[in-house]
């Protein structure tokens, strides 16, 4: 059972490609997990998702998480998966895996990650670091690529 712990766990964080189509049971828990959590338990879940993004070589070098507080956010992160899946969203999460199978778990736990991550996203400072990027796109390039292909 622990491997569809962590199954659901690296499909929230979205590394898993998995394709699952939607079902009723499917949408169920996805509903139970988004309505069961807190700003908080949202909050935590997007710390947690940076702290393991964090880990990979190409952003490591970018971002240094402490040993001790990703150990503490894992924990936490580690509390709110148990609890949606065996407690709260209990009864939906057994009724996904055993109608429409474990992979099913992947796109409710999509849905989660996408209510989190907005809150982050939305920031103003997100928002302006977003915004510095796009800024610096050649609006001319695209006028071109228009006038080339959308006629």
């Amino acid at each position: 059972m622990a491997y569809h712990y962590k199954h659901a766990a690296l499909i929230f964080l979205g590394l898993s490609s998995a394709q699952a189509s939607a079902g009723e049971h499917q949408d169920r828990l996805a509903q139970c997990l988004i309505q069961s959590t807190t700003q908080d338990d949202r909050n935590l879940l997007v710390q947690w998702m940076f702290t393991a993004m964090s880990a990979h070589p190409l952003t490591s070098e970018l971002a240094t998480v402490p040993a001790p507080k990703r150990k503490a956010i894992t924990a936490g992160a580690t509390v709110v998966f148990e609890k949606l899946l065996t407690d709260t969203c209990g009864r939906e999460t057994l009724e996904t895996m055993k109608y429409e199978g474990t992979e099913s778990l992947s796109k409710a736990f999509e849905a989660l990650g996408s209510v989190a991550m907005q809150g982050l996203m939305g920031h103003p400072d997100v928002e302006k670091a977003i915004n510095d990027m796009a800024s610096g796109i050649d609006e001319a390039k695209f006028q071109t690529m228009i006038d080339k292909y959308g006629r």
